[in-house]
């Protein structure tokens, strides 16, 4: 007898809770009705073109994949490859830097502990090169709502001063790269805070005595003015 809590396949699709009523056409063409889940027979489910009954696996959503193979008429568990999970973790940390980049502008609020937060996003930015597999990730806590004792380091002044002259520094540096560019062919460097030429100036260069041609794309001896 058909068990009505039970999941059925009907012609080799994904299996389901059987229907009230179901048919099937008789040997000499006629259609038979039948209704009752429960007083369904397996011949009558065979004739209708139910197979089954069926128990979904047990497996792991967070790491692997279920699906119903309609050519073998089973459940298949598949494992997630890594490089999907990688992913999954890349999307997840991008997510939650963007959710907290107001922490990081020029208008934050003074009371945050901006040393938690500046810690918080870069251990995420971190997380895909501190565990060698998606699995063993574990995802730092979030500053927000918690309370100067629950850290390991507690705010001070000299973290709002550093936020606040590393935003002036942004600023000093957007400025320059837009206004103040010697050559086109100069770069900007983050860590130097300065612009440099696309070749080293010479052993000897003091500042004064060797000038950029741009044309050439080298440095030259500065010409000695006639007296």
């Amino acid at each position: 007898m058909a068990d009505p809590n039970a999941l059925y396949s009907y012609q080799g699709q994904e299996p389901k809770p059987l229907p009230h009523e179901i048919s099937w056409v008789e040997e000499w063409g006629q259609t038979t009705f039948r209704t009752g889940v429960d007083s369904f027979t397996d011949e009558e489910l065979a004739k209708a073109g139910y197979a089954g009954p069926y128990e979904v696996p047990e497996y792991d959503q967070e790491y692997q994949r279920l699906f119903w193979n309609s050519e073998n008429l089973k459940y298949v568990v598949e494992d997630i490859s890594d490089e999907e999970l990688w992913s999954r973790v890349r999307s997840e940390r991008n997510r939650l830097l963007v959710e907290c980049d107001w922490t990081m502008s020029a208008d934050a609020p003074e009371t945050l502990n901006f040393r938690e937060w500046e810690m918080y996003r870069q251990r995420l930015r971190d997380i895909t090169s501190s565990y060698e597999h998606p699995k063993d990730v574990q995802w730092p806590i979030s500053p927000e709502g918690r309370a100067d004792e629950d850290f390991d380091q507690p705010r001070v002044y000299e973290d709002r001063v550093l936020w606040r002259v590393r935003d002036l520094e942004r600023i000093v540096r957007n400025l320059s790269y837009r206004v103040i560019k010697p050559f086109p062919s100069w770069t900007w460097s983050d860590t130097e805070l300065k612009w440099s030429a696309p070749i080293a100036p010479p052993i000897d260069f003091d500042g004064s005595n060797y000038i950029w041609n741009e044309i050439d794309q080298e440095w030259i001896t500065r010409p000695t003015e006639e007296v």
